[in-house]
């Protein structure tokens, strides 16, 4: 009888924990999906622009609260800070009011939207399609869309911030360049994690990396200083991740 009072009193202890571990593990998945969802939410009300042209920064901007209010900061070259309260009900409304600031007759720097040449996008995720910028057209947003379960919270706003500029500046080329990019050079044996070969294949798990703009900079800029060729250096770079670069391309 004590044996198996024990014995109830184990089990019924094991289960309170197993229930509240279990309700503590549905906190846990509530709190990373508030988070996560707050998270995009901040991610796509707000982007970010810079028109250059070569080298020289002729402005730069943002554009927050999209969908809520609207606040549109614009810093033309030489000329004083411009701030707009404007409604930004969408993205489209966004870009169409940077381009107004743009072409401002008191803060603008270009005479006209004509003298845009091109529009780059910072894409986070290329997956395994892209390994180099290139020129959107719809196969590469179709790509993109194949990437949104790679990088969920980026993908869907940088989707939307292309098609916003394609249609407030129609005919003016759309290029993405890609956080991935770069790393695409990595051997199978640096970017395959030591996990059931078919998670790779279902799923697309394995290491992308990413800040490959950065990297492929700052890479450069190493051997620029440095009085090199880049295909002569071996380089570890790090700032937010950390890289080791061989000839100009990523291998860890």
């Amino acid at each position: 009888e004590h044996h198996f009072a024990l014995f109830q009193f184990i089990f019924r202890l094991l289960n309170l924990l197993i229930t509240q571990c279990h309700f503590l593990l549905q906190i846990s998945f509530l709190v990373q999906e508030f988070f996560l969802y707050f998270q995009q939410f901040v991610f796509l009300n707000y982007f970010s622009f810079c028109l250059r042209i070569f080298q020289d920064v002729l402005a730069k901007g943002l554009c927050e609260r999209i969908g809520i209010d609207g606040v549109l900061k614009h810093e033309p070259a030489g000329k004083e800070k411009y701030v707009s309260n404007d409604p930004l009900p969408d993205h489209a409304t966004a870009v169409k009011a940077v381009m107004d600031a743009l072409v401002d007759a008191d803060h603008g720097v270009i005479a006209s939207t004509l003298e845009i040449g091109a529009v780059g996008h910072r894409v986070v995720h290329g997956g395994e399609y892209f390994a180099s910028s290139v020129l959107i057209t719809e196969d590469v947003k179709d790509a993109l869309r194949k990437c949104i379960d790679l990088a969920p919270l980026h993908n869907p706003a940088n989707i939307i911030g292309i098609e916003a500029c394609e249609k407030i500046m129609p005919g003016i080329p759309q290029v993405a360049v890609f956080d991935t990019a770069f790393h695409q050079t990595m051997p199978e044996k640096a970017y395959l994690y030591a996990l059931p070969y078919e998670y790779y294949e279902k799923y697309k798990v394995r290491k992308y990396g990413f800040h490959g703009t950065s990297h492929r900079f700052v890479s450069q800029e190493c051997a620029r200083l440095m009085g090199k060729p880049i295909e002569e250096l071996k380089i570890v770079g790090m700032s937010a991740s950390v890289s080791r670069a061989f000839e100009n391309s990523a291998v860890l």
